[in-house]
């Protein structure tokens, strides 16, 4: 199974011409609406319509970008690995690590930083 992670200080983000090749493959857009969230909630990518958030983080963003689905999503895959470093955001250094199939997984970060790990039990 392929995962994209961040491999850097900063945190997951994509860069714009990253956010236009994943809208090429199909991903939906929305824009968020202060009332009642976003006006398309089965969308995957928002576009900031305000000045302050397009200033701090760029035109686009994934919705839910921890999601494990979104991490996975082949579409994503595809244009890490299409783009190489291009697809990485401002503080993002952007990759696809390949996990064994059928194992349970979440990523872990530190100032940005991510792995992933296998999901295990823990009592307090």
């Amino acid at each position: 199974m392929k995962v994209v992670i961040n491999r850097c200080y900063g945190g997951f983000e994509l860069s714009e011409k990253a956010y236009t090749r994943l809208i090429e493959l199909g991903m939906r857009v929305t824009q968020f609406n202060d009332k009642s969230g976003y006006n398309d909630e089965t969308a995957e990518i928002v576009e900031w319509t305000r000045s302050n958030d397009i200033k701090f983080m760029g035109r686009y963003g994934l919705i839910d970008r921890s999601n494990p689905k979104t991490r996975t999503d082949q579409r994503l895959i595809t244009v890490i690995e299409e783009l190489g470093g291009e697809a990485d955001g401002q503080l993002s250094k952007l990759e696809v690590v390949e996990i064994p199939d059928g194992i349970k997984w979440e990523i872990d970060e530190y100032d940005g930083i991510e792995h992933i790990d296998e999901v295990h039990r823990t009592w307090p």
